[in-house]
């Protein structure tokens, strides 16, 4: 048998609303963290939440339906079928507040990274830049996802760069601007990136796997606002950071990573487009017992 113990915290970024959500359900052994994507118009519903937020919320209320009752069927199919219902109530969302199917510039939507566990397997899906990583007795580290919009983020901020001035001051050539609403097109195309944003297609964008926990001692699940960095000036390395994080806790690990980037104003050091993007992360100590 195994028992999971569960050190989650989430903490809102420069925006005016905290657009991340997290799930940590441990009777069922379900947890995620999901990140919400606002459109490019600014829209609130009546109880102040943004875009990115009724999205977020969208897929946790979706998630959040999964018991351990629904595992007379397949585990993975349980949960792509949850997301996939939540999905299409945000489609449906979407067209109250009239925004069509190809409107994608301004439609809104949510990443997430999400885990179901027995006693042999973690099953887990995952969409856009939220990732899973897995850390074995070995002290090895596993990135069990892949972060699809890492390479047009990378471009993005590429570009930028040689925009030296601009780039020094943090201010966004009308070249940048449009890369980044050309970045949205791509949005669960072929050769884009996954996104739950109404769109069926993401069905066939949409992680999703098994891994066994044969080996497993911990497995961290963390929005775009966490990711590895140098935690000392000594050579780093994902082993180190995740390390790190088990040692120091994750909301004083999510806030000394805000305090970094908060005196890297112009996001020179460490190349991003925020100062500082909502962060939320969930670390599970997996104790057999």
């Amino acid at each position: 048998m195994i028992r999971i113990h569960c050190d989650a915290a989430t903490r809102q970024g420069q925006g005016r609303r905290n657009e991340d959500r997290m799930i940590a359900l441990p009777e069922q052994q379900l947890y995620a963290v999901i990140d919400g994507v606002s459109g490019l118009e600014p829209i609130t519903d009546e109880e102040g939440h943004t875009a990115g937020e009724m999205a977020a919320l969208s897929i946790a209320r979706g998630l959040e339906t999964i018991t351990t009752t629904a595992a007379i069927d397949s585990p993975l199919d349980v949960m792509r079928a949850r997301l996939m219902d939540a999905n299409r109530k945000l489609d449906n969302t979407m067209r109250q507040y009239g925004i069509a199917p190809q409107d994608t510039g301004r439609r809104f939507g949510a990443v997430h990274a999400a885990v179901w566990l027995d006693e042999h397997y973690a099953y887990w899906t995952q969409t856009g830049d939220c990732m899973i990583y897995a850390l074995y007795e070995s002290g090895e580290v596993r990135a069990v996802t892949y972060d699809r919009v890492a390479p047009f983020d990378e471009r993005a901020l590429s570009a930028w760069m040689e925009h030296e001035e601009d780039w020094r001051e943090h201010r966004q050539p009308e070249e940048i601007r449009q890369r980044l609403k050309q970045n949205r097109s791509r949005a669960n195309t072929e050769f884009g990136y996954s996104v739950l944003n109404g769109d069926e297609a993401v069905q066939h964008r949409m992680e999703y796997g098994a891994l066994p926990l044969q080996g497993v001692t911990h497995i961290l699940l963390v929005s775009d606002g966490i990711y590895p960095w140098r935690v000392d000036e000594e050579q780093s390395s994902m082993e180190r950071w995740f390390q790190y994080i088990i040692t120091t806790g994750m909301e004083q690990c999510a806030a000394a990573l805000e305090a970094r980037e908060r005196m890297d104003a112009y996001c020179n050091q460490i190349p991003r487009f925020k100062i500082c993007d909502d962060k939320s992360g969930i670390l599970l100590t997996i104790e057999r017992i």
